[in-house]
């Protein structure tokens, strides 16, 4: 099953002027917040200059939310946002190939670094969107067998994502949906275990 980059980025998210905020302020696409540089300045104040996160622009990669809270969920968008951080995979000898190796993943539709500069998150559009957290448990699986460990917070439908921007980010125009499920898995394992 094939997707566009359009499918991806014309989906809709819930915009938070702050990090600190319990409700949304407006809906947006996906595009609006990872494929331009409207928040450049205030990324790189974070950067470098050591101004703090919680006031930089926030989003929900999975849907519109009316609310900071999973029961608040309106309309699931079919995608999962992965962070991959640089502390919690020192064993790689080179974390700044990663985005090269992500481009080796057919379900991958963005790949971009996070906000800090160091790390990187992923849009990865999935079949189920009523099973959001199978679905990541099944992507944490997938990259742990390729020794890379991915944010296990990233489960929660209703993570904010802090704005970034990526100078070089990964675009897959010919992404494939995730399909895989934690049952799926679990199912596999025990039947390879009789």
């Amino acid at each position: 099953m094939k997707t566009t980059k359009i499918d991806i980025f014309n989906k809709q998210v819930s915009f938070f002027p702050r990090f600190s905020c319990k409700e949304p302020t407006k809906t947006v696409s996906v595009a609006e917040m990872v494929l331009n540089q409207n928040f450049k300045d205030e990324v790189e104040a974070y950067r470098y200059k050591n101004n703090t996160k919680r006031f930089l622009p926030c989003f929900t990669p999975s849907g519109v939310f009316s609310a900071r809270n999973a029961n608040s969920l309106i309309q699931h968008n079919s995608i999962i946002c992965i962070d991959i951080d640089k502390d919690d995979n020192l064993e790689l000898e080179d974390f700044s190939d990663l985005k090269d190796l992500i481009r080796q993943i057919p379900y991958v539709a963005y790949c971009g670094h996070s906000c800090g500069g160091e790390g990187y998150f992923l849009l990865i559009p999935i079949k189920y969107p009523e099973k959001h957290k199978a679905h990541f448990q099944a992507l944490f699986e997938d990259f742990e067998r390729c020794d890379i460990k991915i944010d296990r917070s990233c489960s929660d439908v209703c993570r904010l994502r802090c704005v970034s921007f990526d100078d070089e980010p990964y675009i897959n125009e010919d992404v494939e949906v995730y399909t895989r499920l934690e049952e799926e898995i679990e199912y596999v394992k025990k039947k390879a275990m009789t």
